[in-house]
């Protein structure tokens, strides 16, 4: 493996002699002498023979190394021709170069896999942030890289997993915890964007479900990713998002009715008396203080549906009543997760919706 070396300053001006040609064949802006690409410290050979810049940053890799990962890499080193894939005419401190369209954030990411490997590969405890997934996502499909999918795609299927058990087992009053991947409720957005780019919409029920948590200023605004890249829901999306956050609302409400009259009080009950049953109505109404605050649209762990959820001793239920209502709950937890297909409107192309998968 290629050794790495300090790098170079950048010389004073990038030469241009025509127009750019991006690895998609779309036509890229002329880059005026006094554009100074920055040689980025992480990813520079010094026997590299080729620089590829990415927005404002170059790096200086092996041909051979990059190309070998996929044909359309390799296309990028092509003279320029009626393809129209790349001018190697241009050259940086020497070096002929490539320009392309990703975002220098995406690639360098992409570059360090290339040479370094992925970083469970060395280490599967390794904390990997979400828009590193993202990136790999977004490169392995435009470069059709299947690796970089894949290993981004562990990373996503932990986020937004298509069964609920999974779901729960990172998530705290609606916030993820997971011991090595990080994600902000916020990054939903840039993840339905990188879903739908890839085509992967088993992903979309769960996304859209995080989109529709966040406030509607937030969403109109949007975010942006780690590298401050603007991300904006498209307007069918960002609709989908404000129609299912009503939609949860109402589930809410209706799981909260639904608990209220069902009969908890086992026929294996343990107190003596109605001690069991006076408790349920007490249960209910603390879930249900100040409801219009409570019932937020966040069903899956709401202000309501949380203090049915976490039903605990202090209540001084005997177990059999306790068990059974944490029971019935889950099971009208469950039965709104198999509905968010619909309110995402992809129920037709998920199969196996509730199934587990593997993540990262």
């Amino acid at each position: 493996m290629p050794s790495r070396a300090r790098p170079v300053s950048p010389p004073e001006s990038f030469s241009s002699t025509s127009e750019r040609h991006s690895v998609s064949g779309q036509v890229a802006r002329k880059t005026a002498k006094t554009d100074r690409p920055r040689a980025d410290p992480h990813v520079w050979y010094a026997d590299g023979d080729i620089v590829i810049i990415a927005q404002e940053t170059a790096f200086r890799v092996h041909k051979s190394v990059v190309a070998r990962h996929s044909k359309a890499l390799e296309g990028m080193f092509q003279p320029i021709s009626w393809g129209g894939q790349a001018d190697l005419t241009n050259t940086f401190d020497g070096l002929p170069t490539v320009r392309v369209t990703d975002t220098a954030y995406d690639f360098k990411h992409f570059l360090l896999v290339v040479y370094d490997g992925f970083p469970r590969d060395k280490d599967p405890h390794t904390v990997v942030d979400f828009g590193v997934f993202a990136a790999w996502l977004r490169i392995g499909h435009r470069y059709r890289v299947q690796s970089f999918v894949i290993e981004g795609m562990r990373g996503f299927r932990s986020i937004f997993p298509m069964d609920l058990d999974t779901w729960d087992k990172h998530r705290f009053d609606g916030k993820f915890l997971h011991p090595r991947v990080v994600f902000d409720n916020t990054n939903a957005i840039e993840a339905v964007n990188a879903i739908r780019l890839a085509g992967k919409v088993h992903l979309l029920p769960g996304a859209l479900y995080m989109c529709a948590q966040l406030r509607p200023s937030t969403l109109l605004a949007g975010t942006t990713r780690a590298d401050g890249t603007p991300e904006k829901l498209g307007a069918a999306d960002l609709l989908l998002c404000f129609e299912m956050k009503e939609r949860l609302r109402r589930a809410e409400a209706r799981i909260a009715v639904q608990w209220a009259a069902q009969d908890h009080v086992e026929s294996r009950c343990k107190n003596i008396g109605d001690h069991c049953d006076r408790t349920r109505h007490e249960l209910l109404k603390e879930a249900c203080r100040n409801i219009h605050n409570n019932l937020r649209g966040d069903p899956l762990h709401g202000g309501v549906i949380t203090r049915l959820h976490e039903v605990d001793d202090g209540w001084q239920l005997c177990s059999h009543c306790h068990d059974a209502m944490t029971w019935e709950v889950r099971g009208l937890r469950r039965a709104l997760w198999n509905k968010l297909p619909v309110y995402a409107g992809v129920e037709a192309d998920i199969r196996n919706w509730g199934k587990s998968t593997q993540g990262y």
